[in-house]
């Protein structure tokens, strides 16, 4: 199965996020990803993560770290982004392509499923 055939099993937590956290996020993304990238510039330029790597994202949310991932395994490296919101998934798709961030794929899945 490729990762762009990866389905939901939806379950409680799942329908949790899309139907009553999503939206709430969503109203407050430019905080969240603004003020929670000052934590990950601390950490990101400790990863050992280079140019040719294949990286997944675990929980992505609205993608940004896994563009900025992208980016530094570029050109032949690529990235997976996972998370079980789509709606936060169509920021992390718009953002990528706004960028030319090509290596990148974001897939709707629940990874404990």
């Amino acid at each position: 199965m490729s990762a762009t055939d990866a389905t939901t099993e939806r379950n409680e937590f799942v329908d949790f996020w899309n139907e009553i956290l999503v939206p709430k996020v969503v109203t407050y993304r430019y905080i969240l990803v603004g003020g929670l990238s000052h934590h990950s510039d601390k950490i990101f330029p400790t990863l050992e993560v280079r140019p040719g790597n294949k990286v997944v994202d675990v929980g992505c949310g609205f993608g940004d770290t896994a563009i900025q991932l992208a980016q530094r395994v570029a050109p032949n490296g690529s990235v997976l982004g996972i998370d079980c919101c789509e709606a936060f998934l169509d920021f992390g798709r718009k953002d990528a392509q706004i960028r030319d961030a090509r290596n990148v794929e974001f897939v709707e899945a629940d990874v404990q499923t």
